[in-house]
């Protein structure tokens, strides 16, 4: 049985440890480290702030934000008094944050000096129903004395605002059990220690970020390092000297990419080395954490390791270990070449839903392609269970189908939205969307249920896996596979402007084509793209990428109806 827990729970975790160098971030105009004492001042001066201006426990407290170290005050302020966060995207559009805004109700937003003016202009909308304050102004309160409120483990801890690739934006509650619990688990699957420092680059309004990324510290020991923004984190990785960096689909190829350029660019005898070593790489490592046992392709492996990788190695700081990738499906392309070059990227799973984590690939227990094994809290000793689903209605964990889930990690529900809440929480069981089965006790993942397509002859194919394949070429940036009710499947392309410079119409055509065949030829006949159509590229700003940069595909079709409509009814 889980014992019931909070987030403050957490924090106390954190501060038992006492840590000289909790934090390694720019504070005060320089990259420094920070101790526990550090963050628990400043967290009683918020909590202390919060409290003055008549927050109580329930209410709910938005926050605009780049990512920084005031975020986390922010965070473990509030709960310290037995609030709820309402953590909003800075990139949202402002009709987004607008009904955010309204929907949550809140009663105070914080915002930091980068985005001060959108809180006014907020105020000023809702005339005045809520408090605006900056970091600036919390910091200038002397006060850190507060009445500590414990909240109630099912109290909501988060109201997590998904960002609406099919739809509306949903609330979604995640209560102190949530988060603590996936947390706690996911913490013991990435097996980090008090020698780390695990980089905190994604953003705080998703909640894989609380859960890999600063949890595992908490509980576990070590470092959190925070980077100003991605420049920082680019020119200053060496001196962060991160063992564990979280990352997403698209920051990993551009680091891939960097790598092979700056290889290309050396040319000569480095390329040459750099070919051989990973070709040795390639014989010496499996898709599992098994490795070679042939002496001479170790002799050969330790060799090129010395005098090729270790150097890739130096450029991260000389200490990293792995990267974890979520938040999109990552390509096994890219996972095989991180693994061979010393520094494995393990795929993870998850939905906002389920706090996130469900499952995770990592050192001691990895399977390359595969979203990794299903975490402590779906199993009966964890309080969960989890089961597929099939078209014909059939459940069982030997098939292949939608992934249902159960447990102490399951959402509250959407906020103020009942009737999506009983489509997607069904007798304790979250239907995620996600089709996918099991396979030697890894988790695999075909693609989104709703984005199936069904070719006129019957046929079906799940998107996803072709549309990341076809983005490991150097010239594709964005892909939507599409073929609904169509006799073939076609591509829906962002172009690499940099890529393809100085190319004709023609060659362009060419490469392209080249590149789709090349990147779908171990795919179904049927499901391999027969054309192409290149749109303009997808945007945050006119609503056809997520604030998390996922594809909008509703809009992209809304948008770009007649040219696609064009498009196929040409080649139909």
């Amino acid at each position: 049985m889980n014992q019931a827990k909070t987030m403050n729970d957490l924090y106390q975790m954190a501060l038992d440890r006492n840590r000289e160098k909790l934090f390694r971030t720019t504070w005060q105009g320089k990259l420094q480290d920070l101790s526990t004492d550090h963050f628990k001042s400043y967290v009683s001066k918020y909590a202390a702030f919060f409290q003055a201006k008549g927050i109580k426990s329930g209410d709910r407290v938005a926050i605009i934000s780049e990512k920084r170290l005031e975020y986390l005050f922010t965070f473990f302020g509030i709960w310290q008094i037995g609030a709820s966060i309402v953590p909003i995207c800075e990139t949202l559009t402002d009709s987004e944050t607008s009904y955010i805004t309204e929907n949550a109700d809140i009663s105070m937003m914080i915002t930091s000096a980068t985005y001060q003016e959108r809180g006014k202009s907020l105020v000023n909308q809702f005339e005045e129903s809520f408090g605006h304050y900056s970091f600036d102004q919390i910091h200038e309160n002397e006060s850190d004395n507060y009445k500590q409120i414990n909240p109630h483990p099912d109290q909501i801890a988060a109201l997590v605002y998904t960002s609406g690739s099919t739809g509306t934006p949903k609330g979604v509650m995640l209560t102190h059990a949530n988060l603590y619990f996936n947390a706690l688990y996911s913490a013991k699957e990435i097996d980090s220690g008090s020698n780390d420092l695990i980089m905190s680059i994604l953003p705080y309004w998703h909640s894989f970020a609380l859960s890999a990324e600063i949890a595992p510290i908490f509980i576990t020991g070590g470092m959190i390092g925070i980077p100003k923004d991605r420049d920082d984190f680019s020119k200053n990785i060496a001196k962060y000297a991160p063992t564990v960096v979280l990352s997403v689909p698209r920051i990993a190829d551009t680091i891939r990419c960097g790598i092979i350029d700056g290889i290309k660019k050396q040319g000569g005898i480095a390329e040459k080395l750099f070919n051989k070593a990973m070709a040795c790489s390639a014989k010496f490592y499996t898709d599992t954490e098994k490795v070679s046992g042939n002496p001479l392709i170790k002799i050969m492996h330790t060799l090129y390791t010395a005098l090729i990788f270790s150097k890739i190695k130096k450029k991260f700081g000389g200490r990293l270990r792995f990267f974890i990738g979520g938040g999109a499906p990552l390509d096994k392309e890219i996972q095989v070449f991180f693994k061979h070059i010393g520094i494995p990227m393990f795929q993870g799973y998850g939905l906002t839903e389920s706090s996130p984590v469900i499952s995770i690939n990592s050192p001691g227990k990895h399977l390359l392609g595969s979203s990794g094994k299903l975490i402590h809290w779906l199993f009966p000793e964890g309080g969960g269970d989890y089961v597929f689903r099939s078209e014909d209605g059939s459940e069982s964990k030997e098939i292949e189908g939608e992934l249902l889930v159960k447990g102490v990690c399951v959402m509250a529900g959407y906020w103020r939205n009942q009737e999506k809440t009983d489509d997607t929480v069904k007798n304790g069981w979250l239907y995620t969307g996600d089709v996918g089965y099991m396979k030697d006790g890894f988790l695999f993942l075909s693609g989104r249920k709703s984005n199936l397509v069904v070719l006129r002859n019957g046929e079906k194919f799940h998107p996803e896996p072709i549309e990341e394949n076809v983005k490991n070429s150097r010239i594709i940036s964005q892909a939507l596979a599409i073929g609904e009710n169509k006799r073939y499947a076609y591509l829906l392309l962002n172009i690499e402007p940099l890529a393809t410079q100085g190319l004709s119409e023609a060659e362009l055509h060419t490469s392209i084509k080249a590149e789709i065949e090349k990147y779908t030829k171990n795919f179904a006949k049927y499901s391999r793209p027969r054309d192409f159509l290149i749109l303009p590229e997808f945007k945050i700003e006119d609503n056809t990428l997520t604030s998390s940069l996922k594809v909008r595909r509703q809009v992209v079709w809304k948008r770009y109806f007649k040219e696609i409509s064009a498009f196929l009814d040409a080649r139909e």
